[in-house]
């Protein structure tokens, strides 16, 4: 039983410091460039399966719709170049 509590407790103090660590990076502003980094391969990705959906509703790229006009092509690009503002916008 012993045991047991000593391990919860180190869990706990290990969430602890890795909450205050994460607190702290995020008011000196060392996440955000993280954060519009994964923002920007998440809206990537979108943007290449709304390509596939469209492509296999028979739709070529090119043609009948262009990459850049895709909403998540637009939202890569408007976090990339405004940061993380830009969702709000959006």
């Amino acid at each position: 039983m012993a045991d047991l509590y000593f391990i919860l407790t180190m869990v706990m103090a290990i969430f602890t410091i890795l909450t205050v660590a994460l607190v702290g990076a995020w008011y000196g502003g060392y996440l955000e460039p993280i954060i519009v980094r994964v923002t920007k391969f998440i809206f990537i990705y979108k943007a290449k399966a709304e390509e596939k959906a469209l492509e296999a509703q028979g739709k070529k790229a090119g043609v009948d719709f262009v990459k850049g006009d895709l909403h998540g092509n637009k939202q890569a690009d408007a976090v990339e170049n405004e940061g993380l503002g830009a969702l709000k916008k959006l």
